[in-house]
């Protein structure tokens, strides 16, 4: 023996074969068309997936906002309300102390 790694004949045989499967596994210019039309196609409806999710979330920002607001108003009539009352009250009683007089 010289010293150098004999092969054996299972690498051998893969070595050989090689070629053989690689040439099967290449594809056609129309399958590679199809999938490169697949991969646009598929790249576009990620970006639009990405523009209703953005619209999504810019509708649930302004939904939220517009809540916000209804309560504030909620709020300042029920105090427009309340202060009403008082000041009902209290023109009720100024009106009874004066007819009293």
């Amino acid at each position: 023996m010289t010293g150098e790694p004999v092969m054996s004949l299972p690498k051998i045989c893969a070595l050989l074969l090689l070629p053989v499967v690689a040439a099967c596994t290449t594809l056609s210019d129309k399958d590679r068309a199809l999938l490169d039309a697949a991969s646009r196609d598929a790249a576009q409806a990620l970006e639009v997936a990405r523009t209703a999710q953005a619209s999504a979330d810019a509708a649930r920002s302004s939904a939220a906002a517009a809540q916000s607001a209804a309560e504030d108003a909620a709020r300042s009539a029920a105090k427009s309300a309340a202060d009403a009352a008082a000041a009902n009250e209290k023109a009720d009683r100024m009106l009874r102390k004066a007819m009293r007089k």
